[in-house]
């Protein structure tokens, strides 16, 4: 489907709010019992075009990794999978690689790495049957990488990329649409961190990116004509953005992490018109409740409306097992709703999101890496499509609950009186294995929007029980919906009424 198409497509479905018709799935795809990651997804006009890399007994040793990609139909079921791959080499491709072209297929842009040499590939595939329409090698530097590949109007193509082993940022490379070289322009210094993604509007370039580490805070936007000549280059002072991206409204949004100091927790921004950040979302995860202090809310995606959809996952527990979650936010960076899956009912497992793209439903398709059921295939291609307002089960919407519960040996959870009138006592009954001994919550409305958010929650457990107070100066009249969590988990979660 070309890009155009899709746009319309998704302001009309935006407009009439429509639900029907909105299919969702929940499904891993396994590649020869190898250890796989999806990287980027693609959009097409009959289904979904999954792109990663992995281990695996597809062609030379388990541990030489190969590009793998995959398409899937509107139902989640398998077309096709296809590799690249070569004894002693390594070929991967980097989070958001890919793109559907305008004449209707795909392309995407990875490395190949040898004992002693790196280079880029550019690879372009028919989209109804993943064949190779050309594969193109470019090896004008000693240790190249190739993040992502771009379309100009014409067809024309813009290759992002970076080396270890020079004295500049990143790097571009355009091609003609056959994947011809035209040329390559090199830009910033050493001291940069390179932008992990870029976008052409009308044929102009844009890049964000940050200080290297963000040190020191602050952070680059240029823009550069087809040619790849610079037009304009700002430097702004006292943020820690990586990346963004010009925005079809105003500004630019992206994501950025608080570095230097560990836990380089990551967050998502937009800008003002002239580059300036104007706030950071965060989640309504609290990062000092994960133990293993990892937070990566940083897919972003722009809605017509400048909505953005966010997408990433976080670490639950010590354990470094991860969950994926899926959040939106309006312009001013006020979540409607959030939401966490997993790929199986077992959080212990790595259910990581690498990637987000629509679909011409309304809905959204999200990609990464988690385990399958059966054990002997270890770590899969993931894929989750969702509805417009992020649910798997159509209707989750009306509480703003998880669909995957993780009930940590939690009972029963009441509030009292129930309607609240000033305030009202939540009780969690435990079960006696239970080893929660503190909670903290958050309170939405039934549109998903998250009006309260508790910190260092005043909670006391007595025997088999867990205690705390909500007032209603804190929130506000009509039915509202009280999550919990300890440690990172979503322990279980209610409705109440408020008077």
């Amino acid at each position: 489907m070309y890009r155009g198409e899709l746009a319309v497509l998704l302001i009309i479905i935006s407009i009439k709010g429509c639900l029907l018709g909105q299919t969702t799935f929940n499904k891993t795809y396994d590649f020869s019992h190898g250890i796989d990651q999806v990287y980027a997804v693609t959009t097409i006009n009959d289904g979904y075009i999954l792109v990663g890399s992995g281990y695996g007994n597809e062609v030379g040793a388990f541990f030489d990794i190969k590009i793998k990609y995959a398409k899937i139909d509107y139902e989640g079921n398998l077309v096709w999978q296809k590799f690249i791959g070569a004894p002693d080499t390594n070929f991967f491709v980097y989070p958001k690689s890919s793109i559907a072209t305008l004449d209707g297929n795909v392309i995407f842009c990875g490395s190949r790495q040898s004992l002693t040499t790196s280079e880029i590939h550019l690879i372009k595939i028919n989209s109804t049957t993943g064949d190779t329409i050309f594969m193109k090698r470019f090896d004008n530097d000693d240790e190249i990488y190739g993040l992502q590949v771009r379309e100009l109007n014409d067809g024309s193509l813009i290759i992002l990329g970076y080396d270890s082993n020079d004295s500049f940022a990143f790097f571009f490379i355009k091609t003609t649409p056959d994947g011809q070289f035209v040329w390559d322009k090199r830009y910033g210094t050493t001291t940069e961190g390179y932008p992990t993604e870029f976008n052409i509007v009308d044929d102009t370039i844009y890049t964000v990116n940050g200080n290297y580490l963000c040190a020191p805070e602050g952070y680059w936007i240029r823009r550069m004509d087809s040619n790849g000549n610079v037009i304009s280059t700002n430097y702004f002072n006292g943020d820690c953005v990586g990346n963004g991206l010009k925005s079809e409204t105003e500004g630019y949004y992206g994501a950025g992490a608080y570095y230097s100091v560990p836990p380089y927790q990551t967050f998502s921004y937009r800008t003002d018109a002239d580059g300036n950040v104007l706030w950071h979302y965060e989640t309504s995860i609290d990062m000092d409740t994960l133990e293993y202090e990892q937070l990566f809310p940083d897919i972003v995606k722009e809605l017509p409306n400048g909505d953005l959809i966010v997408a990433g996952y976080y670490s639950s527990n010590y354990l470094g097992s991860y969950i994926g979650l899926i959040s939106k936010i309006n312009i001013e960076g006020v979540a409607y709703w959030e939401r966490f899956y997993t790929a199986t009912p077992d959080p212990s497992d790595d259910n990581i999101i690498y990637d987000i793209d629509f679909c011409i439903d309304g809905g959204y398709i999200l990609a990464g890496s988690a385990f399958g059921a059966e054990e002997s295939e270890g770590q899969n291609f993931w894929a989750l499509k969702l509805d417009s307002v992020g649910c798997l089960i159509p209707g989750c919407d009306t509480l703003d609950i998880n669909i995957t519960e993780y009930q940590y040996n939690v009972g029963n959870i009441e509030v009292y009186p129930n309607p609240v009138l000033e305030s009202a006592i939540v009780r969690i009954n435990l079960n006696s294995a239970s080893s929660v001994n503190e909670v903290n919550y958050t309170v939405s409305d039934i549109t998903g929007r998250i009006i309260y958010k508790s910190i260092n929650c005043a909670s006391t457990r007595k025997s088999n029980e867990i205690s705390f107070t909500i007032f209603k100066n804190d929130l506000q009249s009509g039915v509202l919906a009280l999550k919990l969590y300890t440690r990172g988990y979503l322990i279980g979660y209610t409705k109440f009424v408020v008077e």
